[in-house]
Formats: structure tokens, C-alpha cells, sequence
């Protein structure tokens, strides 16, 4: 998690019980600190994105809103490293294909936004931003693909 994550988000992940290793930001690259982690400890690392059993996952969000709400013709869905946004995409078009899904990203770190519009993942630096959840420093391949 990053080190700068705000307490309210350490602390609820702490109190499920979780052991919880940080990183900076701005200086760690967070592969090599996971990688470190999942080979010294015998780990499976399951990421939040670029997996098609997590975008499934993460697409219940939206599930749950149609059920409860009924039509909708606009989400707007914040984007980190895109399985949320890319989750949301399939459901909505099942529930009404004519359903626009915005992804929204603070300009700060506009990663997932270039990587549209090159139509290859690029890398942002991370920013300040309280967008916690939105500070990622790119998507993932699969959630490009699945975001066009």
C-alpha cells in the first residue's frame, strides 16, 4: 500500500486483519517491491486489474447499481489502473448497450487518458492528488483493450 495512503484506507485494510507492506510512490516501483514480497513469502499475487476474473469481479459495482437504480444511461467511473471502469463497461452494455461509461482520472495523473489516445500503455509520474484510488502510475494492457 502506498505509504501515503490516507489513514482512514490503512486503517480499514488493517482492521480486516490484513499485514500491510508500503511503498513510496515516488521513488519504489511497485512490481519489484510485489515481486519481492510473492517470491520471499510463496505469494500468489492477484492485482487489481488486467485480469479478466478481476474486471469481472469489479464489474458487480455496476451490476448492483442497475439493479438497484433500473435504466441508466451515463457512469462515470473513476480510473486507476482500469479494472473498475473496464468491469463497468461490460455490465452496462448488458444491461442497456446505448449506456456511455466515462472513465474519470484527476489531471494530475492522466495516464489512463494518454494511453487512449496513443493507443499504448504509457507510464505517468504520480502526482498529489486525494484521488487515492486514481493514483496509479498507468493501466494495464488488457484494460486498454477492453476501455476503447
Amino acid at each position: 500500500m502506498p505509504k501515503d495512503a490516507p489513514e482512514l484506507k490503512k486503517n480499514a485494510i488493517k482492521g480486516y486483519g490484513a499485514e500491510v507492506v508500503y511503498f513510496d510512490r515516488a521513488t519504489d516501483d511497485l512490481d519489484e517491491v510485489v515481486n519481492y514480497w510473492v517470491k520471499g513469502r510463496g505469494m500468489t499475487y492477484v492485482g487489481p486489474f488486467d485480469r479478466f476474473d478481476v474486471i469481472a469481479g469489479q464489474g458487480t459495482v455496476a451490476e448492483e447499481l442497475f439493479q438497484e437504480v433500473g435504466h441508466l444511461d451515463r457512469i462515470f467511473v473513476g480510473v486507476g489502473g482500469g479494472g473498475l471502469v473496464s468491469g463497468t463497461g461490460l455490465v452496462a452494455k448488458h444491461y442497456n448497450p446505448k449506456c456511455k461509461v466515462y472513465g474519470v482520472e484527476p489531471d494530475a495523473g492522466h495516464d489512463a487518458s494518454e494511453s487512449m489516445r496513443l493507443n499504448k500503455v504509457v507510464s505517468v509520474p504520480n502526482q498529489n492528488t486525494i484521488a487515492d484510488g486514481c493514483n496509479t502510475p498507468k493501466i494495464g494492457e488488457l484494460t486498454l483493450r477492453m476501455m476503447k
